[in-house]
């Protein structure tokens, strides 16, 4: 019973197609493994990055500052967006959505 992410569950498939029988658990904060609506670890890293946004974000107010957070997710950008709307984030810019750190620039500069 492999237990992982997409590495761990490739490797698992890998041996299911040599006979072996397995049953692989998706575990990945990344929530990028197919076929699962939530994955183990993925709401306890939301949690701490949402943690961490609303400290950042007093600092932010108190100071009159822009922050800008970047959170862990790879290629997916589940992490960023849940914390990112608990933290009440202004902007939430995700891989799945490519950008130009230009308009990020702009975006802030027009809000700011």
């Amino acid at each position: 019973i492999p237990i992982g992410g997409e590495g761990t569950l490739t490797a698992a498939r890998m041996l299911a197609d040599a006979g072996m029988p397995v049953v692989g658990v998706p575990k990945t904060i990344d929530n990028d493994i197919s076929s699962t609506d939530r994955t183990f670890g993925f709401d306890t890293a939301v949690g701490v990055a949402t943690e961490a946004i609303d400290r950042l974000k007093t600092t932010a107010e108190s100071h009159q500052r822009v922050m800008v957070v970047e959170v862990m997710g790879r290629h997916a950008g589940w992490i960023a967006l849940e914390s990112g709307m608990a933290g009440g984030a202004h902007g939430i810019c995700l891989p799945e959505r490519p950008f130009q750190v230009d308009d990020l620039v702009k975006m802030v500069e027009e809000r700011f």
